[in-house]
């Protein structure tokens, strides 16, 4: 048991969104000094701020392997879901859009609105783990889809998708795909020029960057094809005064997450980073409680991802919310799981995709670690856990 009356203060949210990093908290505050210049002005002042945009734009570029003309700042992943796929309908004939059946509500909500213009919308199963079914893959692959947007690491039980392979698929078929990797920038290296995926989106404030900021990936297969605009630019899908504070502020913790040792996708056990270590020992340590069933891919997850169902001592669920609630006032940060929809006290549609029993569907509770977090405080998070459990079901 803990000690109620401490002050301890763990933040395990970090899927969520992640605290600034001092860096870009400088980096922001010096751009919107010395920057302050609109990006389209043709004064000086203009052309420094238009100068240092590209400048910030070509140092993303070369981190994710991508070219300089292949990216596009949007306000966050939200806003690049939706641009993604309102290109990709624009310029292809109506058909049908699948998407998986775990997807954020952001992907949701954005197909939803094309199923009023005519498009067909069908959700790929996934099996208890969250993994698609990949036995569906030529029925749901085939005509007539056009559109495939498959979230990579779903951000509720943090399983992670074959997105190589359906990129694969998609290209040897013609499809437009797009991937959601917003929980997959901190954590992985991206060779862009390596990945045949039309649309790639992402959030800043999800690897210690500033809100209000995002990216979207074009693909060779965006750039150089005819039915799309050409060029595709900012000004000609996104007008608006540019944010150049902020996307300095990205640019800057992209090059903090590349100096850091990535977990690099399909890689061997020998290059895992202290994060995903230290994920794996408060794994551990919580599997000795029985009230916890993990959810998602055991081993194929977001590296510093957790998540479980939480039960009484005779197996009864309970509610994630109250739980989250308790918690917090332990001094541990939590979530029940996508941060947009935890404080709302409805079923959890990626729990009932994966055929959780319905009486469960709203006892998820998700951990995410950060890189930053200690020994000390890991090891106190299952008594942590066990007190508000406690306190809830006495």
């Amino acid at each position: 048991m803990i000690n109620k009356n401490n002050h301890i203060k763990i933040y395990i949210d970090n899927a969520a969104t992640t605290p600034p990093a001092m860096e870009v908290i400088e980096a922001v505050r010096s751009a919107q000094d010395e920057f302050w210049g609109n990006c389209s002005s043709l004064h000086y002042e203009g052309v420094k701020a238009l100068r240092k945009l590209e400048q910030s734009r070509q140092v993303i570029a070369e981190i994710v392997s991508s070219q300089a003309n292949q990216i596009v700042f949007t306000s966050g992943a939200t806003e690049s879901i939706n641009l993604a796929l309102s290109l990709a309908t624009e310029k292809t004939s109506r058909g049908r859009i699948v998407i998986s059946s775990v997807e954020h509500p952001a992907s949701l909500n954005a197909t939803n609105r094309f199923k009023e213009q005519g498009w067909l919308i069908e959700e790929w199963p996934v099996n208890e783990e969250g993994l698609i079914d990949l036995n569906r893959l030529d029925q749901l692959l085939d005509p007539p889809t056009k559109i495939l947007s498959i979230i990579w690491g779903q951000s509720e039980v943090g399983t992670i998708q074959p997105i190589e392979l359906l990129a694969e698929e998609c290209n040897n078929r013609g499809i437009i795909f797009h991937t959601d990797a917003t929980q997959i920038i901190p954590h992985y290296s991206i060779n862009w020029n390596k990945l045949n995926i039309s649309f790639l989106s992402a959030s800043a404030h999800k690897f210690n960057g500033p809100k209000g900021i995002g990216i979207l990936l074009l693909g060779k297969n965006v750039i150089h094809h005819s039915e799309f605009r050409n060029p595709i630019n900012e000004l000609s899908i996104r007008p608006g005064t540019v944010a150049l504070p902020l996307i300095v502020g990205m640019k800057t913790a992209f090059e903090l997450i590349d100096k850091k040792t990535y977990e690099f996708y399909n890689s061997d056990n020998s290059k895992k980073t202290n994060l995903y270590s230290n994920t794996l020992l408060l794994r551990q340590k919580l599997s000795r409680n029985n009230q916890l069933l993990f959810t998602g891919h055991p081993s194929n997850r977001i590296p510093n991802h957790i998540s479980m169902l939480v039960t009484d001592t005779n197996g009864n669920p309970i509610n994630g919310r109250n739980l989250v609630y308790k918690l917090s006032n332990l001094g541990l940060c939590a979530s029940t799981g996508t941060a947009c929809m935890s404080g709302k006290s409805i079923d959890s549609h990626v729990l009932r995709a994966m055929n959780v029993d319905t009486a469960y569907l709203r006892s998820g509770l998700r951990f995410t670690l950060s890189s930053s977090l200690s020994h000390s405080e890991i090891i106190q998070i299952p008594d942590i856990l066990t007190t508000a459990i406690s306190d809830l079901t006495s």
